[in-house]
């Protein structure tokens, strides 16, 4: 069995010989006759084509200067503007209306940026309360939950503690007199 295995193979690589020199021949013939293989050039590789020559920068005009680019936001609101809004917003909450901002947008016919902007500066001067957070917030007049949104206490407490550490610290061992 090995010998018939070792046969297939040498046949194989007789035959894969055969067709190589076979080649070689065909090439040398197509090039023309009288140059050997090995004299042959190598192919060229292939690489990134040039790229143009960058020219010298140019000095761009001088103009007049212009204003910046306007936000994606849009244009701000002046005081006024906001100020009207606001009246319009504790108009619409008369008579202990709750209302979300959607539905007081909608009732407006305002923009939402400059909305949000007036109610938060009525929540934040008490005009306005926030009844529920997020999606559900219902607002309405006069002062109320601000929403759950609770400013934590200051914590002088830990501060004095470290204080009163260091002053320990520092001070003199007391020795009893005697």
């Amino acid at each position: 069995m090995a010998d018939m295995q070792n046969d297939i193979n040498r046949i194989l690589n007789d035959f894969a010989n055969q067709l190589l020199t076979v080649f070689r021949e065909a090439i040398v013939n197509s090039l023309g006759a009288g140059t050997s293989v090995r004299s042959l050039p190598s192919p060229k590789r292939r690489a990134r084509p040039a790229s143009k020559p960058v020219a010298a920068p140019v000095a761009a005009p001088v103009a007049a200067p212009s204003k910046k680019k306007a936000s994606k936001r849009g244009p701000k609101s002046t005081p006024k503007e906001v100020e009207q809004l606001q009246v319009q917003i504790l108009d619409a909450l008369k008579g202990g209306a709750k209302l979300s901002s959607s539905d007081l947008v909608k009732a407006l016919k305002v923009d939402p940026g400059p909305f949000q902007y007036a109610l938060g500066k009525l929540k934040k001067d008490g005009k306005v309360s926030q009844l529920g957070e997020r999606r559900l917030a219902k607002y309405s007049l006069g002062a109320g939950s601000s929403g759950g949104k609770k400013k934590p206490a200051a914590k002088a407490a830990p501060k004095a503690a470290a204080k009163k550490k260091a002053a320990k610290a520092d001070a003199p061992a007391e020795t009893p007199a005697s």
